[in-house]
């Protein structure tokens, strides 16, 4: 058995035979938002976004939810600024160089609200980042167009289309840093999910696997050029694993660097063994 890392936090073994905007940058991402209390001693009530009830860890990444039952999969980050109507004003900002790949500018469509997804390319790996709850995107974005790191691309806000609004005190930031399961995920949503809609294509937020964007910003700072995204996944702790008797499938083309090639003598590879974190 030969061992590799897939997806976010995704270990493999492979079976043979049988920025533009002022603000801090330590290396491959930036704070997408004005807010830095994350750095800053007993900042994390300053920096996510709490429930109705107080509670700020509910918008850290992780089971955080409905006590523990409901996964939030990126960190919400509360607004700093705002106008003379209590709305939040701060600008958001590209994370890093990359593209543009989805905008949607109908709250209506998702819970996510108005929301960008830009594509990145981090070292050898291909990285996404969400930028949700936005009350505007920049009017001259478009999808394939490049941004740079700290290039402002939206407004902060608290648009989403689910039956309790965002107060206008909670207006945060949903922001996620992911990788994609597959290319072809609106075409199996369609065939397994026939009576359900996907309004979003492959960028439906079920095909993305997130990272804790605030534990990457934190060892980024602490070891600044040193930090290597595709070393922080490889090294996060197992908690699975599931073995896929198929030796062809969308994870292994898109993220070959996180696949060890099995040895010279034990061709051909009949399927592979996936070991996922939390």
């Amino acid at each position: 058995m030969w061992r590799t890392w897939l997806a976010c936090w995704v270990y493999a073994c492979v079976l043979a035979a049988s920025l533009i905007a002022p603000g801090p940058l330590w290396g491959q991402f930036r704070l997408p938002t004005p807010n830095t209390a994350l750095f800053e001693p007993g900042g994390e009530c300053r920096f996510f976004a709490r429930t109705p009830g107080g509670d700020w860890s509910a918008g850290t990444f992780g089971c955080t939810r409905s006590d523990g039952d409901r996964w939030h999969e990126g960190i919400d980050i509360l607004a700093t600024q705002r106008d003379g109507t209590g709305e939040p004003i701060d600008p958001i900002f590209a994370a890093s160089d990359g593209r543009v790949a989805y905008i949607n500018t109908n709250p209506a469509l998702s819970n996510y609200g108005r929301c960008i997804v830009v594509q990145h390319q981090i070292e050898s790996l291909v990285v996404w980042t969400i930028y949700a709850h936005l009350r505007s995107v920049a009017p001259d974005l478009r999808p394939g167009q490049p941004v740079r790191s700290g290039q402002t691309i939206g407004v902060l806000g608290r648009s989403t289309n689910t039956r309790t609004p965002i107060a206008k005190e909670r207006a945060h930031l949903h922001f996620e840093m992911a990788l994609q399961i597959s290319d072809r995920f609106d075409l199996w949503f369609r065939k397994v999910e026939p009576k359900q809609r996907n309004d979003h294509g492959n960028f439906n937020g079920q095909n993305f696997i997130g990272l804790d964007p605030a534990e990457v910003f934190l060892r980024q700072r602490e070891l600044g050029a040193r930090f290597s995204l595709l070393a922080y996944i490889q090294h996060q702790t197992p908690l699975c694993t599931v073995r896929i008797r198929r030796s062809h499938f969308p994870w292994v083309h898109q993220y070959p660097a996180l696949v060890m090639p099995a040895p010279a003598g034990l061709q051909p590879v009949v399927g592979y063994d996936v070991t996922f974190s939390f």
